[in-house]
């Protein structure tokens, strides 16, 4: 030790001189240790005017042995952190892939036409708010599939009894086994179809038309008394003995005068038809918050269950009920001058439809 000791001595008498002319020794010795080697510094320190050689000695296996454990500690963290974000990985592919490839699945159903599927995706984020997307979308679609088949299935019914009756007057007078006195009656019977076939293509092209939005509305200030007393005085043929009362006083809007006359009128001629020939039907007109139409009748009612279908195409109650074009139509024009209808009936006491305008 004192062997080591001297030799370091005589190192650092060998440049003793220059750490106290002010210069910093940096050196390695491998004469000290051989299976080693040590590394020492040569420092001048100044204290009280006085000058200082500090020397200080490291054998570099020390700093071997620190930096391998260093490096050991070094590549546990890095295989820990690799395995950790092999886990994470999967984790988090988990969590967003299964939600993805159910949406996909889901999506391939509908473009496949079953609009039966319903996602049930609880992730509290964006693919969870596809998947209600992609719920409301094939709910939707089911609608819109099942008011197309009840559309074909309508019209189909619709013109075939006309088409029906047509076909048999036809075909009698064809073969000339109508009385001659009654033929007229017979064609007057066949004009009567065609017109009523001639009235539903003509409602259902002007359906369509409004519900595109492909109407040019001419909007006009409308006094709503007066046209109502216009479209009572046209009916007059059409009302029998039905009583139509008007209470109200002018009130007005804008819009398109054709387009409003068309559909009071089909809710009106509506009113008339479930109405017994000595029944009253009541129109009121205010204006209190916004203009408002009621039609009320003492007519024969209508069930609570089918209220919220009377506006469909061709919706029938117990195939003697509304059915047709006419309300389906009324609505249509109603929405197109942001306003509303609304029905409530009773059985047995009447029906109350209300025109409310903003």
């Amino acid at each position: 030790m004192m062997g080591m000791t001297g030799k370091i001595m005589n190192i650092e008498n060998a440049y003793l001189n220059k750490v106290l002319e002010g210069q910093t020794i940096y050196r390695t010795d491998e004469v000290m240790l051989r299976h080693s080697k040590i590394i020492y510094l040569g420092y001048p320190a100044k204290i009280n005017n006085n000058v200082f050689a500090i020397f200080i000695h490291i054998p570099t296996v020390e700093i071997n042995n620190a930096v391998s454990n260093i490096s050991k500690q070094f590549t546990y963290l890095l295989l820990f952190a690799i395995g950790l974000s092999f886990i994470g990985a999967y984790l988090i592919s988990s969590k967003f892939t299964k939600p993805i490839i159910e949406i996909n699945n889901a999506a391939r159903k509908i473009s496949d036409g079953d609009y039966s599927v319903r996602l049930s995706i609880n992730t509290d984020d964006e693919i969870e708010e596809l998947s209600k997307t992609i719920n409301s979308m094939a709910e939707n679609l089911s609608k819109t599939e099942k008011l197309r088949r009840d559309f074909i299935a309508n019209v189909t019914h619709e013109f075939r009894t006309p088409l029906g009756i047509i076909r048999g007057y036809a075909e009698a007078l064809y073969d000339d086994i109508v009385p001659i006195e009654e033929r007229k009656e017979y064609i007057q019977d066949i004009i009567e179809e065609v017109e009523r076939l001639n009235k539903l293509v003509n409602e259902n092209l002007e359906l369509s038309k409004i519900e595109s939005g492909n109407i040019n509305l001419k909007s006009e200030r409308i006094n709503l008394y007066k046209l109502l007393i216009d479209i009572v005085d046209k009916i007059k043929i059409l009302k029998g003995n039905r009583s139509i009362i008007i209470n109200g006083t002018d009130t007005f809007i804008n819009g398109d005068s054709y387009y409003i006359e068309m559909a009071i009128l089909n809710i009106l001629s509506n009113s008339i038809k479930h109405t017994k020939d000595d029944g009253i039907i009541e129109i009121n007109i205010s204006n209190q918050d916004n203009p408002q139409i009621t039609i009320k009748d003492n007519g024969e009612g209508i069930e609570e269950e089918h209220l919220p279908y009377i506006f469909e195409r061709f919706y029938r109650v117990k195939e003697k009920g509304v059915g047709g074009l006419g309300l389906s139509i009324a609505k249509e024009i109603i929405k197109l001058h942001r306003g509303s209808i609304q029905v409530k009936s009773k059985v047995g006491e009447g029906t109350t439809f209300t025109i409310q305008f903003k």
